[in-house]
């Protein structure tokens, strides 16, 4: 009876990781206590979309209940619009991002996936590198398992004047999507917004930013790896994506769904000194497998 027990865990375990975690929706309500003085100024992430064959039309409808019942002053995507730079359901990506509506307007960067090709980790190498045509996802995700635990700073990436998807700009622009791509935008009189390239494309141009000054900067970047390797003006709040939480959330196994540079940036709040970080779990994954991660829609109010 204990034998088969134990037997039946593993197989609960891979029901739950691929048929019902990946659908279960987390509403994250975050009160950030900074140092500063917006009136409650209510901002909703929405990171790692991921639309290709996932997820549903139904889940997305749920996404946009949940932020319209919040109210968000300003909504900002920080990026993985597409799977493997694959635009596959460009009307319903076209829908729901003009369904994201907020006073503030809707602000957006990029993600490894939104290029003309998308960027991995190399398993061999452990590089940044181009998923080639040859190379299916779910074999890259298992190889992966075999990679050298990342350290800090060990990876490094010889991409360099990787384009965004030529469809996605377009199609952010014809939703009143604000795209942020090495740029400092002025919401208010008190809230200035810098939105990165992508990290791991070396699209990060810091003698592009400009400094907000005294008012209060939200920065947005896709790979929390670029937030801890951040050479640009100094930021009160980043936002960040990507890393869906750790994915396969076990010890010893996320290292490897989940390669960084800085793995002490995997998800939630990381506070350094002035500056704080979150790294939201995204609403989607590149393989729609998750374990102790569920995907999240991050809801944030400031004081």
């Amino acid at each position: 009876m204990w034998l088969l027990f134990l037997l039946l865990i593993p197989l609960f375990l891979l029901i739950y990781a691929v048929w019902i975690a990946p659908r279960l929706l987390s509403i994250r309500a975050l009160h950030l206590p900074l140092d500063s003085e917006l009136g409650g100024l209510k901002i909703a992430q929405l990171s790692d979309i991921h639309l290709g064959k996932n997820p549903s039309p139904r889940y997305l409808n749920r996404v946009l209940s949940a932020v319209h019942a919040f109210k968000p002053d300003l909504i900002v995507l920080t990026g993985d619009f597409i799977n493997y730079s694959q635009l596959t359901r460009e009307e319903e990506l076209r829908s729901f991002l003009k369904a994201l509506q907020a006073p503030l307007g809707t602000l957006a960067v990029l993600g490894n996936h939104d290029y003309e090709k998308p960027i991995i980790i190399d398993e061999k190498s452990g590089e940044y590198t181009l998923l080639s045509g040859d190379r299916k996802a779910f074999k890259t995700g298992v190889k992966s398992l075999f990679c050298p635990p990342p350290i800090n700073g060990q990876f490094s990436s010889s991409i360099q004047g990787l384009q965004p998807h030529p469809q996605l700009l377009q199609l952010l622009s014809d939703c009143s999507v604000k795209l942020l791509r090495n740029e400092t935008t002025l919401i208010n009189d008190k809230v200035a917004v810098t939105g990165a390239g992508e990290h791991s494309a070396k699209d990060i141009n810091y003698d592009s930013l400009t400094d907000p000054q005294k008012r209060f900067h939200l920065l947005l970047c896709h790979n929390p790896d670029g937030i801890a390797a951040w050479k640009g003006p100094d930021f009160d709040l980043a936002l960040a994506g990507h890393t869906h939480g750790g994915q396969i959330n076990l010890p010893y196994l996320w290292r490897h769904f989940t390669l960084m540079e800085y793995p002490q940036y995997r998800s939630g709040v990381i506070r350094e000194g002035s500056k704080t970080t979150y790294v939201s779990s995204g609403l989607g994954s590149s393989v729609p497998i998750r374990l102790f991660s569920r995907p999240e829609l991050t809801l944030i109010t400031l004081p």
